[in-house]
């Protein structure tokens, strides 16, 4: 007999220690519940339907949803559930939604009322037979196992997941699962593994024998339930229908999409967002090129994935710039906000500017009505009069866990006898016995962490509106708002401090205060006309063009009696287009586009192009929004 490096009775305690832990884990395991959802923190909810035994040992399965929406069916070893069943949790059914009863009794009244028909455990028993005891255990199995499907496929098909089963469909389908459980555990442990095996699959093909489900379901149910259950499985079979079709639309709203993408790349004119071309084209513009940058930059990750990370713009008119009164008051200006406020609250809010034949008014929403202001001629803004806002500001800060994908490694060592160190060509020699290492690893989700998250709270104050005088234009520039706009603005910064820059340099390429526009009104959205003349208005500029030949140019809005004119600063071609009463844009005049584009490249950081002339000559007409 060979010696062992460790002693009989260390090797007695190791066992029996090992044995403590296994019951004291396996006691401190949280009671599984089936057929609510598990709610965890990144909003996903985990429903478990049912656990059986097999070679691997007890086997769970659940399902995935977001927002009542299946994501995922899943399975695994229910000791390899503890790392989500620790963080998702049980949100408790109201009570005052669905009382519960104390326990099942046969006639009492159930919450939903349709419970009432469900049979007894002992009636399944009783009713459903086969040619022999295993065939009949088999037959009630499959029948335990498919019950607590009724129960949900007779829910409404409004019915919200988070809103879970019932105490009573909870207590109902637990009673099923329970016998269907105890029946197999009570067959697997009073025959082999083969055999249990065997009878796992013989109830298996009952659950999907669908002459027994008749017979069994017929026979168990009342003509009214199975009425009823035919019009709720109609109901939920168009509610399915109709999110099917919602999926389809957007399938094929994708797939048109793509298309049209693939057709404009056989058009070698056409340039693709996100493209080479397209920066070029910007570039080529006259537009700033960490701006052209960030712009084609999220056009590009648009297409990449189907997901847009610009803000969404509104055409017409708009404003801009910093405007503050007398008693603190302020407003800033962004394209498609507009930030009041007071005491220290910021209240961002969306607005809108509306044009009559003397005035312009400038709108911005508060608490369900709007807060008006008069754009005067001397460019205040005329406001008078108490108003309340609500905004969130800094309240300390809390420490949140994190959450994310964990990797644990063990190893182990075997000792090996001769023999069997042939198989294992690591295997280290020590005496007449051989050691071998296995080292495996294995991922779980869980914490990870903590992290610092400032607090916000809601704070409400009372303010005075008063007139408001320009002060600036807009503090930072409209794209910083982006995930591009960000990365692009910190670039410039230091691009500039490596070419030999100082701070406040910087700053200005950073923030652009050198080409902001001055305070007041401002315009969006690309208009266009029959003739092949556009003007696309940016945040700084405005882009015109005839054809493919484009320029920006430095744009203003004026007041001229009572007409409102957009004034582009083309030196040596000045356009002027009058706001029409109906939105569109209108001028008669024949203009001349002295485009350019990139032929070639240089050396000097500050002239890094060389350009060729594009000239394109177009008649404005009426243009509407594009």
């Amino acid at each position: 007999m060979r010696t062992t490096r460790i002693p009989s009775l260390l090797k007695l305690a190791v066992i029996l220690s090992g044995a403590f832990l296994f019951v004291s884990l396996t006691a401190a395991q949280e009671a599984l519940q089936f057929n609510v959802p598990y709610h965890c923190p990144d909003g996903t909810d985990n429903i478990i339907t049912k656990c059986q035994s097999n070679a691997r040992g007890e086997i769970c399965f659940w399902r995935q949803e977001k927002n009542g929406q299946l994501i995922v069916e899943r399975y695994n070893v229910r000791g390899q559930m503890d790392g989500w069943l620790k963080i998702c949790k049980v949100q408790a059914p109201p009570p005052a939604k669905f009382p519960a009863t104390p326990q099942w009794q046969p006639g009492q009244p159930l919450i939903p009322p349709y419970l009432s028909e469900f049979p007894t455990v002992e009636k399944v028993k009783r009713e459903i037979q086969g040619s022999s005891p295993d065939d009949t255990l088999a037959r009630q199995v499959a029948v335990f196992t498919y019950l607590p499907q009724i129960v949900i496929r007779s829910q409404p098909p409004n019915r919200s997941v988070r809103e879970g089963l019932t105490p009573d469909e909870q207590k109902v389908t637990g009673a099923y699962q329970l016998a269907a459980y105890e029946m197999s555990q009570a067959y697997a442990k009073s025959h082999t593994p083969e055999e249990a095996k065997a009878f796992e699959r013989k109830h298996g093909q009952y659950e999907m024998d669908s002459d027994f489900y008749k017979l069994w379901f017929n026979g168990l149910f009342s003509q009214a339930f199975r009425d009823g259950y035919g019009h709720a499985q109609s109901a939920n079979a168009a509610h399915a229908k109709a999110h099917f079709d919602a999926e389809q639309r957007t399938y094929d709203n994708a797939k048109a999409q793509q298309q049209a993408t693939a057709a404009n790349a056989a058009n070698p004119s056409a340039i693709q967002p996100g493209s080479k071309q397209e920066l070029a084209r910007c570039i080529a513009s006259g537009r700033a090129q960490r701006v052209c940058f960030s712009e084609v930059l999220g056009n590009g990750m648009d297409q990449l994935t189907g997901i847009s990370t610009k803000l969404p713009s509104t055409p017409g008119l708009r404003m801009t710039g910093d405007y503050s009164s007398a008693n603190g008051f302020r407003i800033i200006f962004q394209p498609d906000k507009a930030v009041m406020s007071c005491g220290g609250v910021p209240s961002p809010q969306p607005y809108v500017v509306e044009l009559s034949s003397s005035q312009a008014l400038v709108k911005i929403q508060n608490a369900g009505k709007p807060v008006v202001f008069t754009l005067a001629q001397d460019g205040k803004l005329e406001g008078s009069g108490p108003i309340r806002l609500t905004g969130q500001v800094p309240a300390g800060t809390r420490t949140e866990q994190t959450l994310g994908n964990t990797t644990t490694t063990t190893t182990t060592q075997r000792e090996l006898t001769p023999l069997e160190a042939q198989q294992y060509p690591d295997a280290k020699q020590n005496g007449q016995t051989f050691t071998n290492t296995e080292t495996s690893t294995q991922s779980s989700y869980g914490p990870t962490g903590t992290r610092q998250v400032t607090q916000y709270v809601n704070k409400t104050v009372d303010c005075t509106v008063a007139p408001l005088t320009p002060t600036g234009p807009t503090p930072l520039p409209p794209d910083i708002e982006s995930p591009f706009g960000v990365l692009t603005t910190i670039f410039g910064g230091m691009s500039v401090l490596m070419q030999g820059g100082n701070v406040k340099q910087a700053t200005a390429e950073m923030l652009n205060t050198d080409k902001a526009p001055a305070p007041g009104l401002r315009m969006s959205g690309k208009y266009a006309g029959p003739s092949g003349f556009s003007v696309i208005f940016h945040p700084e500029s405005a882009t015109v063009a005839c054809g493919d030949s484009e320029l920006a140019h430095e744009y203003f809005i004026q007041r001229n009696a009572n007409q409102f004119l957009v004034k582009i600063k083309d030196p040596a071609n000045p356009i002027t287009l009058q706001f029409k009463p109906d939105g569109t844009l209108f001028s008669d005049a024949a203009v001349q586009i002295n485009g350019r584009v990139i032929v070639g490249t240089t050396e000097d950081p500050k002239n890094p192009f060389v350009y060729s002339p594009k000239v394109g000559r177009c008649t404005i007409g009426s243009l509407a929004v594009h």
